[in-house]
């Protein structure tokens, strides 16, 4: 009988690890396709911890990966993002993060000309063009809110090429510490106007003022 027990314990103690294994590789590949949807990029995550006790989830080594027309193969190398969620709001109308902090991430921006059009990896360029026309889709119900109390972008640094005639590399960008960042602007800060102060940060620590004044034209800054 006791031979029996400690097979059986042993075969559970295998059961609930598998279990926690499958669990956060599940998690890790929702995650990794709702991005992949949101960027229109591949987002391939290396590692998910999932501590639902504390509501609390980690991915390590996350890369957002470039299109193929440019020279650098990433748009983002990240070593750790971390994300304290309200359990409960996942059922609410709006989805709530107590904090979302971004460690050591390494962004490298791209600006080229393909096909006769100035492009950039960020796909900011065409959108900001007067002619540009945005993409149809079928009507569908209204996308989840969500809101972000905090947001920490720790120890970020860039890297940016412009056509074949300029390269700056490896260069720090400031922490930058948000508040109430979601995807509507009632109550929160829009994520694509936070984003603008990323790209203004990472404007003024280009050093060759030539470079600077075309990126300044470029993104309307």
């Amino acid at each position: 009988m006791k031979i029996l027990l400690k097979y059986f314990s042993i075969i559970f103690i295998l059961f609930i690890i598998i279990a926690i294994i499958s669990h956060e590789l599940i998690v890790k590949k929702i995650i990794e396709n709702i991005l992949t949807k949101l960027t229109e990029k591949t987002i391939i995550i290396e590692e998910t911890e999932i501590d639902l006790e504390n509501s609390i989830i980690n991915f390590y080594n996350i890369k957002i990966k470039n299109d193929k027309n440019f020279h650098y193969k990433n748009l983002l190398i990240c070593e750790e993002i971390t994300i304290d969620f309200d359990l409960k709001s996942i059922f609410s109308k709006t989805l709530t993060l107590n904090t979302l902090t971004i460690k050591k991430p390494n962004f490298y921006v791209e600006i080229n000309d393909y096909k006769e059009s100035r492009k950039d990896n960020l796909n900011i360029i065409e959108k900001i063009k007067p002619d540009y026309k945005s993409k149809t889709y079928p009507p569908k119900k209204k996308d989840k809110d969500f809101i972000i109390n905090n947001v920490e972008l720790l120890s970020p640094k860039a890297n940016f090429k412009f056509l074949n005639i300029y390269e700056h590399s490896n260069f720090k960008l400031s922490d930058m510490f948000f508040s109430n960042v979601g995807n509507s602007t009632g109550n929160s800060q829009h994520y694509k106007d936070v984003f603008k102060i990323f790209l203004l940060d990472m404007y003024l620590r280009i050093p060759d003022f030539e470079i600077r004044k075309k990126i300044k034209e470029i993104y309307k800054l």
